[in-house]
């Protein structure tokens, strides 16, 4: 995972002259901050519980889901703020696409989390490269 990471970055920084690597970067460590405070490690939870439902696990996509949009929605109203802070209109459609991929990250099945507790970790391997792929 870490080298799709860094392919991404190596890419990035080939393609983007420096201003504009420099306004991905900013946008990029917002989505990521907050990501990191909406953190709510609810697929722990679930390998924690001694005996899931269906309950739990739909709790789990719906709260998965919540935080995307949230996530969101905050670059989002960011995105504006910020590029006057910063005096570069680009940053608004920049965080907007940064918001768009960072929602999408937090899309994560809570199935692969069980197929996890079972000790089959082939789903979520696979999920992660797609995921970081995607990213890519």
């Amino acid at each position: 995972m870490s080298l799709l990471n860094a392919a991404s970055i190596i890419i990035l920084a080939r393609i983007l002259s420096p201003d504009d690597f420099g306004i991905v970067a900013i946008a990029m460590a917002v989505v990521s901050v907050i990501a990191a405070v909406t953190e709510a490690s609810l697929h722990q939870s679930l390998v924690q519980c001694d005996d899931p439902t269906q309950d739990h696990i739909d709790t789990v996509w719906t709260m998965s889901c919540l935080r995307a949009g949230l996530i969101f929605t905050v670059v989002a109203l960011a995105a504006w703020p910020l590029s006057l802070v910063y005096g570069d209109e680009r940053l608004v459609a920049v965080f907007l696409v940064a918001g768009v991929g960072g929602a999408f990250m937090e899309f994560y099945n809570p199935l692969l989390t069980m197929a996890t507790r079972e000790m089959r970790f082939g789903p979520f391997a696979g999920f992660q490269i797609g995921q970081k792929a995607a990213g890519l």
